[in-house]
């Protein structure tokens, strides 16, 4: 089982390190990340498996133009390439792959030691990643492009509340929305204000 560990948790080396320590510490076999690649570096070194993330990295869409696939041109085809090779080379096992053009992602995978994994990539990585948000249909749309719905437990749980009644409360967060059992949030041992999430979104 891999944790997501956020992206802004850690602002240095020791604290990457520290970080995946604590999500060893609750049982996790690895953990996936957007980090650079010198952490996760120190935390491949330290011993901690590593998946990486490349392609459209959500908290760092603004070097790519926002949240759009990545990849379309040349030159951000070679960019996306040389990010999967520095994160294969701080040691990382695995990378996330996120709305790339298949056939890049194709001809990536073929290039690379690491396990890729396509998410709006098609079947050009070695495995398809998903969420089950998307594909359950569990929170209002818009869905993603990449995503197909096989239903909607929005809907759903939208005609099990009375009329007038919220299907979530105002307080709720993302990870508070999932189905009871499909997402943990765990929060790391002496750091109150550090959360690790157990199979979801970083």
């Amino acid at each position: 089982m891999a944790f997501s560990v956020p992206l802004l948790a850690a602002a240095s080396e020791n604290e990457a390190v520290r970080l995946a320590y604590d999500a060893m510490a609750l049982g996790a076999d690895a953990i996936m990340c957007q980090w650079s690649p010198r952490f996760i570096s120190a935390a491949t070194e330290a011993g901690v498996p590593v998946q990486g993330h490349a392609g459209l990295v959500p908290r760092k869409s603004t070097w790519t133009g926002g949240l759009r696939a990545v990849g379309k041109t040349l030159d951000e085809a070679l960019w996306v390439y040389r990010e999967i090779k520095a994160l294969e080379d701080a040691g990382a096992y695995a990378v996330e792959v996120e709305v790339i053009p298949e056939g890049l992602l194709a001809e990536i995978s073929k290039r690379t030691s690491l396990l890729t994994s396509s998410i709006g990539g098609g079947n050009g990585g070695d495995i398809q990643f998903l969420f089950a948000d998307d594909i359950l249909g569990n929170n209002p749309p818009p869905y993603p492009r990449h995503s197909k719905q096989y239903c909607s437990l929005f809907k759903l749980k939208s005609r099990c509340k009375p009329s007038g009644w919220p299907v979530f409360s105002p307080s709720s967060t993302t990870s508070e929305r999932w189905i009871s059992g499909t997402w943990t949030a765990c929060r790391c041992p002496g750091r109150p204000d550090r959360r690790i999430s157990r199979g979801g979104r970083g």
